[in-house]
This record gives C-alpha cells, structure tokens and sequence, in this order.
C-alpha cells in the first residue's frame, strides 16, 4: 500500500487549496480506497440496485460526497453508468441547496 501512503498528504493538500463545496468520486464501488485515505468513513448505498451510488461521509472534512463509476465504466461490468452518475450528482446538488 505504498501509493495510499503517499495519496493521503496528496488528497489533503489538494483539498486545502481547491476547497471544494463537494467531491464526486469516479471510483466505482472502490470504497476501500477512501477508507485508506480517511479513517472516520462513513459509506451508505443510495438509490435501487440497477441505479445506487454510495454516499461517503467524512465528519473531519464536513464536504458532501459521492462515489459512482467513471464515464468510461464497461456497459458489460456494471448496468446503467449513467443512472448511477445522475443519482449520485441530484443527490450532492440537494445537499448543496
């Protein structure tokens, strides 16, 4: 795991600088990536089975996030990329007002 010890200060370094209002996470259901970055994460699915999206809680960053597939996600691997992308997009934009 030498790429997460270095991705942390990254990830952190980045989010001090853009300070964003929210983050989409175009990593699929690789929730064990965030985990290794942060230790107090929170994921729930949202939405139905052919259309979910997690919704990853960090209380120490207090920012709204997402996690769904990348645009460019295999059609033969995972059903309906784009329901999943829109979800998880009207879901951060509600959160955002």
């Amino acid at each position: 795991m030498d790429v997460i010890q270095w991705q942390k200060p990254l990830f952190l370094a980045e989010l001090e600088f853009a300070k964003p209002d929210a983050i989409v996470m175009l990593t699929g259901s690789l929730t064990w990536l965030i985990k290794h970055m942060c230790e107090d994460v929170r994921i729930s699915q949202m939405g139905n089975q052919d259309e979910s999206f997690n919704v990853v809680e960090i209380p120490s960053l207090n920012i709204p996030i997402v996690q769904t597939y990348h645009p460019a996600a295999r059609a033969s691997s995972v059903n309906n990329v784009a329901g999943r992308r829109r979800n998880a997009v009207n879901h951060l934009m509600s959160q955002l007002g």
